[in-house]
């Protein structure tokens, strides 16, 4: 039997910026507790962005909660 989890689905397409800058984080250690979802998006064949949502300060009219 398979365990069903909730799923954070984007509702509209996200945009991100022109001249968003991005710091280095090399060395850093993050730790999620709960309430996070993240994503990986290809950006060529090489290299991922990853994305991490906070349920916390989630924008409900962007994102709509499904079960897998």
């Amino acid at each position: 039997m398979k365990v069903k989890t909730k799923i954070l689905r984007l509702k509209q397409d996200f945009i991100i910026p022109k001249g968003t800058e991005f710091e280095c984080i090399d060395g850093n250690k993050t730790e999620w507790i709960e309430g996070n979802y993240e994503a990986n998006i290809a950006l060529n064949n090489d290299n991922t962005m990853r994305i991490v949502v906070n349920t916390d300060s989630l924008p409900r009219d962007k994102f709509e909660v499904v079960e897998d």
